[in-house]
């Protein structure tokens, strides 16, 4: 069984609970996400950072991190646009 992920409610999450500049520092100081850092310029609108935030974390199998990430920064926006997750059967 795998884990499935609802990167639409998660893209929500993100832009309901963050501003532009808390994610930009998320992506600077957390390891392992400072390449989406990297690629940001200053012009950088919220909703293309919030993309190139999941298809790279979604590549490299961090939506746990970013996941917790958001439940220790807000919970309560965390817990209202839950489950994040599904299970997936195995074929």
């Amino acid at each position: 069984m795998g884990t499935d992920y609802n990167l639409s409610k998660i893209r929500t999450l993100l832009t309901e609970s963050f501003t532009d500049q808390e994610l930009r520092l998320f992506c600077y100081e957390t390891p392992g996400f400072r390449p989406v850092y990297d690629q940001l310029a200053a012009s950088t609108g919220k909703t293309e950072m919030i993309v190139r935030l999941l298809e790279f974390a979604e590549r490299l199998e961090f939506l746990d991190t970013l996941l917790a990430w958001t439940n220790e920064q807000n919970p309560a926006q965390y817990a209202k646009h839950q489950p994040y997750e599904t299970q997936t059967r195995a074929s």
